[in-house]
């Protein structure tokens, strides 16, 4: 799942294109396999259902948001508060905040 950073015009700025959730997941007993999920503008994997697996995921935040992305509690992985039992192997976040300065709370956010 991917925002796109750049179009036919060159690099995306100040929230263009935009989407909010790469991947939500609401069912129970759902296993991911290699994942990934990049620059969205809000979390970017929401897993919400119970007994939840996850083997390999990885993303990167968008290039173009300003602290208040960061001051809204978005994040890249989120377990959501109702979920029970959750697994994830492998997970990883990184980020490239190329047009504002933005530090992040978490990069994995679980109940």
């Amino acid at each position: 799942m991917w925002r796109a950073d750049h179009s036919v015009a060159g690099l995306v700025k100040d929230k263009k294109n935009p989407v909010d959730t790469g991947l939500q997941i609401n069912g129970d007993n759902v296993t991911g396999y290699g994942l990934a999920c990049e620059h969205t503008l809000g979390n970017m994997l929401e897993w919400n259902g119970d007994n939840g697996k996850t083997y390999f995921y990885q993303s990167e935040y968008p290039y173009d948001v300003d602290h208040a992305y960061a001051d809204a509690g978005f994040t890249s992985y989120k377990v959501g508060d109702d979920v029970n039992t959750h697994e994830a192997w492998g997970v990883g976040v990184y980020s490239f905040f190329r047009d504002y300065t933005v530090n992040m709370e978490s990069g994995i956010k679980v109940p």
